[in-house]
């Protein structure tokens, strides 16, 4: 269960309240959420040094290992945590409280820490932090969603109080993936605590959460590379409707907005005093994914190219995506390793029409596509492909569901066909593989026993030759059988104040702040 909850993340950050902020631009004043002018945000709106961010859903969980919200992770893992390490925009290793590491061999890795290191509850930093919050996130009692990532961690060891080994029990060429957005806690925190206080490392110290309405940060003043953070405060502010964000954007009020829709792009670019970040590639895809156990048809590959030959990505990307997309080769973005665009069937009714006709279902079927409710890209793109079905005599009933449904039909699979997009965590496609193929086993992957054994060989397997095969065998046989049907790729995007200079993200989405400066 918690493997699969982390694939549903994507879709509750497409879905989630409030709002004020910090700047000077003279315009309309801004509103909440109801559409009156926000008093406070004007008297508030000429603090220089105050960076506010609208995300679109509150955070009311701060533990590091249990909150999987995109908004959390992005947000917190590496402003007010810090990990040993972290990707940056251009998908590199950085360090952070490590200062260096070392692979020894395949199941050995040292990380040499960054001394002079001060948690926010004044605690000084050292090596068994580290112990502990591995620890901690192997112990089942904590329902730690990174425990599986972590099952082949033997042990766990303070070599001296700046220095810890991983001993692994078998090979994992994704464990440097997974070590770089894993936030360290300090050991004198305990589970209830975290869940209230995040304690960390990083540049912004907790101050208060009220909710639905703002959580408060501020520069921590004992962090360790404290002269370079500009940034005296962060306001982080849930919001409903980016509409209202946005106008709060034009009149100076608001920062930062992230995890942009190509619709907010678009609107956003046409501001004056405001523009958009975009990630240097993606790794997030859109994806459908297929209840073959569930639809007789979909059994058929036949049926399932056919459908896919009605499916207009050029089409999509223009009215969906503002052109800025790329359709989707395979289950993998192209950013992965050992990607291979093995999926480049072309858009044709005709040929559809025909290839359809030799199966036994020529004379068409019925389906029903399950949507998150309010995800706009997505329902725009299904009736977009709902309308080239119906011209090959294939029926899509498109089933709009709020969250909590959509995640009860997604973790049952009981769907003919259901909506959904995910970020791919670091560029290894084993992690694609174990969140979002393997918990298919039982269900729409029942019957592709081959599947099933490469994901399980992909695991442990580092001879970069063989993974490269067996990731290129993993994405025919996905491309063919269609257990999922991958179609487009799209960039991670935020929204700026022409103030905010030096954000950066990774494809991944993650927001890092350390490097923000304000005009």
């Amino acid at each position: 269960m918690k493997k699969r909850l982390l694939a549903v993340l994507m879709a509750l950050a497409m879905i989630s309240t409030c709002f004020a902020g910090c700047g000077s631009k003279e315009t309309e004043p801004p509103t909440t959420t109801e559409g009156a002018v926000d008093e406070e945000a004007v008297a508030t709106s000429t603090c220089g040094n105050e960076l506010v961010i609208g995300i679109n859903g509150d955070i009311d969980d701060f533990n590091p290992q249990t909150n999987q919200t995109l908004n959390f992770i992005s947000l917190f893992a590496f402003n007010c945590y810090e990990t040993l390490i972290h990707l940056d925009e251009n998908m590199e290793y950085v360090t952070d409280l490590a200062t260096e590491y070392e692979v020894v061999d395949d199941t050995t890795y040292t990380f040499k820490l960054r001394e002079g290191v001060k948690f926010h509850n004044g605690e000084i930093f050292t090596a068994d932090d580290v112990v502990y919050t591995f620890e901690w996130i192997q112990n089942e009692a904590n329902a730690a969603w990174r425990i599986t990532q972590y099952t082949m961690v033997e042990d766990v060891t303070a070599d001296n109080d700046y220095q810890v080994t991983f001993k692994l029990s078998s090979p994992n060429p994704a464990f440097l993936d997974s070590i770089a957005y894993t936030p360290i806690m300090s050991k004198s925190t305990d589970s209830d605590s975290l869940n209230v206080t995040p304690i960390g490392t990083g540049a912004y110290k907790f101050v208060s959460w009220t909710p639905n309405d703002n959580i408060t940060l501020e520069k921590y003043e004992e962090y360790w590379d404290a002269d370079t953070i500009v940034a005296e405060k962060l306001v982080i502010k849930p919001f409903p409707d980016y509409s209202v964000a946005i106008t709060n954007m034009e009149a100076g009020t608001l920062d930062v907005l992230t995890m942009l829709t190509v619709e907010n792009k678009e609107i956003l670019e046409s501001k004056d005093g405001l523009k958009v970040l975009q990630s240097k590639s993606s790794n997030k895809v859109e994806e459908f994914e297929i209840g073959r156990h569930n639809v007789e048809a979909f059994k058929n590959p036949d049926v399932l190219k056919a459908m896919k030959m009605a499916f207009n990505a050029e089409l999509i990307n223009e009215q969906v995506y503002g052109g800025i997309a790329k359709s989707a080769t395979s289950c993998l973005p192209s950013g992965a390793k050992y990607y291979k665009a093995v999926d480049e069937v072309e858009y044709n009714l005709e040929a559809a029409k025909e290839l359809l006709a030799t199966t036994p279902y020529k004379d068409g079927f019925e389906f029903d596509m399950v949507l998150l409710s309010g995800y706009a890209e997505g329902e725009k793109a299904a009736m977009i492909w709902q309308a080239d079905l119906a011209q090959i005599g294939i029926t899509m009933n498109i089933k709009k569901a709020e969250f909590s449904v959509w995640l009860d039909t997604y973790l049952n699979r009981t769907y003919d066909m259901i909506d959904n997009n995910y970020a791919m965590v670091g560029s290894d496609p084993s992690t694609y593989c174990s969140i979002i193929l393997s918990q298919l086993v039982d269900y729409q992957t029942s019957d592709l026993p081959r599947l099933n054994e490469l994901i399980e060989q992909g695991v442990t397997e580092t001879d970069e030759t063989k993974r490269a095969g067996i990731y290129e065998e993993i994405q025919t046989i996905v491309a063919t059988e269609c257990p999922v049907y991958t179609y487009m790729e799209v960039p991670q995007i935020v929204g700026l104040m022409d103030r905010v200079e030096g954000l950066t993200i990774n494809n991944m989405g993650h927001v890092f702040l350390k490097g923000v400066t304000l005009k």
